[in-house]
């Protein structure tokens, strides 16, 4: 069994472009991995956060058929042309639409009573009937034009 001598090649050392990239001792592949793995874990930490916030946040709810309807009843008592009373349903509708925003305005969802099954979540149609009486009174000692920016 004779082995060649051309077929021995002396074991040179890796020139610099074939080594592994390194920074600190660390290979870059690895330094890599470990900043995945924190992004991840910081984004796993924001999540379960929010997802804990979102278990205390409450729901209501406001009767929209309630309030619709108070105002019918109240304004079929009134006598005024329609101008008048087109002028007074448009006051109307955006004071409610101001009192639901202001509602809604901390994050609580606020959803029509009439899509709700029994009375899972607290009814806040009192509140938001009282929210917009202020309002249209405050609007009737202004003058009663304001249409709240519309």
């Amino acid at each position: 069994m004779a082995t060649d001598a051309g077929s021995f090649v002396a074991a040179s050392p890796p020139s610099p472009s074939s080594a592994p990239w390194t920074f600190a001792g660390f290979r870059l592949t690895t330094l890599l991995l470990v900043a995945i793995i924190f992004a991840l874990a910081c984004w796993n930490i924001w999540t379960t956060r929010e997802l804990l916030a979102l278990k205390h946040r409450r729901i209501v709810s406001v009767s929209l058929a309630t309030l619709i309807t108070d105002f019918v009843r109240n304004e079929s008592h009134q006598s005024g042309d329609p101008q008048q009373m087109a002028a007074e349903t448009r006051r109307y509708l955006v004071a409610t639409q101001l009192a639901l925003k202001s509602l809604a305005g901390d994050g609580t969802p606020v959803v029509a009573s009439e899509a709700v099954l029994g009375n899972s979540v607290p009814d806040v149609t009192p509140q938001v009937k009282q929210a917009v009486a202020r309002a249209m009174a405050a609007d009737a000692a202004n003058g009663g034009g304001g249409n709240g920016g519309h």
